[in-house]
């Protein structure tokens, strides 16, 4: 971990796009010096306890996580309330298009666009607010299940690995998450997305012996996520390798591969097919692809969202199918001609991607009530401290390599986590894009917590 945190160190300093030995990234490498250092410290001498029997009062004490849960994120909504802005604003106007007009939108400046962006959580949301009507807590009602759905998924898949009170503090974890709390309130497809990765590492720990079983409710898993965030079909050469890892004969690991493949397309060609109708040329899911890939990979770009190059690509608006081929086409002959930019700029991206954890309290007081003051700076602090705890356990975990040995999953519940990731190396990237990746940490930092100092040996 030293070698890579200190290699990660001199490339950043010496790629990060505009100024050499730029200071920005100074605060990033101390911290995580000192998050190596108080890693280190508090893993000595500690091994790994095994599972417990289950308790009676442990079921008791989880729905009290939850409910603790759901309380600070309704709480947060009613004391905020903040106002839906950029893509959060177009999935609230989506869903409420798709519930008034039966018929799927996506409303941009340009005008009503027909696959702009994946329609998962506009369906989604549409769904709510056929019970409720368009009421601003609408979105607050979605998150909140989806968030009692992914704690109790995570807990049914750590619990049989570690003890009860490691399991319990976990998922304890995961529902105090403060960015989490603060997002909740707006309609997003972090949420959504957090449930359906609990769902795949869940379904992962039943697989074996049940491969088929398990190949057809993953790659379904799979393509619906894919509705929500196109990046998701990056999850298939896993889900393959995963197959192909298992002890089963050759000729069922083939069979399993290709179940994989088929299976995930099923929830995503109906949608494939009405892009087509309406559209006339196929669009797998939306054509938001290449703008996102030019903002993220042009002269001007910052990693993250960029403004000039968007607006450079827009003005093939209404023809969304044009825009995003011209927009794939400049951004993918720019990083042909700039090598060195493109991999500063996946730096830039990394980083911004996973240095910190603040998407909560930005999304809901700056942008979403447009305040500045002290309050920002002590919501940032209380959500970075968190992501902070998070990541010493996750090395504690990855420095035991009884933890891999002892668990065929960890690898590729890691995977899920690590896999979706690289794909913001190379379009832009955002802090709140990591959000997903939390479930298989939580479980490693199940692990950690599962951890007990050694006693002396007496007879030494």
């Amino acid at each position: 971990m030293l070698v890579i945190l200190l290699a990660y160190g001199l490339v950043a300093i010496f790629l990060v796009a505009g100024t050499t030995f730029s200071l920005r990234i100074v605060p990033t490498v101390v911290l995580g010096l000192v998050t190596l250092a108080v890693t280190l410290w508090w893993s000595r001498d500690r091994k790994f306890t095994a599972p417990d029997p289950e308790r009676s009062t442990e079921w008791k004490i989880l729905w009290i996580i939850i409910g603790a849960g759901i309380f600070l994120r309704v709480a947060w909504w009613a004391q905020i309330q903040p106002v839906p802005f950029s893509d959060c604003a177009v999935y609230l106007e989506s869903a409420a298009h798709l519930v008034r007009f039966s018929e799927y939108r996506v409303p941009e400046m340009e005008g009503d666009l027909i696959a702009y962006r994946p329609p998962g959580t506009a369906f989604l949301l549409a769904l709510i607010m056929k019970l409720t009507g368009n009421v601003p807590w609408a979105p607050l009602i979605l998150n909140l299940l989806c968030f009692t759905g992914a704690v109790w998924l995570v807990w049914k898949t750590i619990r049989p690995k570690v003890p009860q009170r490691a399991a319990l503090a976990a998922v304890g974890l995961l529902s105090v998450w403060p960015s989490d709390v603060m997002f909740a309130s707006l309609p997003q497809s972090e949420s959504p997305s957090l449930f359906g990765v609990a769902l795949l590492m869940f379904l992962l720990t039943r697989r074996h012996g049940r491969l088929t079983a398990w190949a057809v409710t993953t790659s379904l898993t799979t393509g619906m996520l894919c509705l929500l965030r196109n990046s998701n079909l990056i999850l298939i050469p896993l889900w393959i390798l995963v197959a192909m890892r298992s002890p089963e004969p050759w000729q069922q690991r083939i069979r399993t591969a290709v179940i994989i493949i088929v299976v995930t397309l099923l929830p995503i060609l109906p949608w494939t097919y009405r892009n087509f109708r309406q559209l006339g040329v196929p669009v797998l899911i939306a054509t938001n692809g290449g703008e996102n890939l030019y903002s993220a990979n042009s002269d001007v770009a910052t990693g993250s969202w960029e403004e000039s190059s968007v607006k450079q690509v827009r003005v093939y608006l209404p023809d969304e199918v044009k825009m995003d081929r011209v927009a794939t086409r400049m951004a993918t002959e720019w990083i042909r001609s700039h090598p060195v930019g493109f991999a500063k700029l996946a730096v830039l991206k990394l980083r911004i991607l996973m240095s910190s954890d603040d998407q909560g309290p930005y999304a809901t007081l700056v942008r979403g009530i447009g305040y500045t003051g002290p309050w920002v700076l002590v919501a940032q602090i209380a959500a970075n401290a968190w992501w902070l705890v998070l990541w010493c356990l996750v090395f504690t975990a990855i420095l035991y390599r009884s933890v891999w040995q002892r668990d065929p999953d960890t690898s590729a519940i890691l995977a899920l986590a690590a896999i979706p990731g690289l794909l913001f190396l190379i379009f832009q990237s955002q802090p709140r894009y990591h959000m997903p990746m939390v479930p298989p940490l939580i479980m490693l930092a199940g692990y950690a917590l599962s951890m007990k100092r050694q006693q002396p040996d007496p007879a030494a």
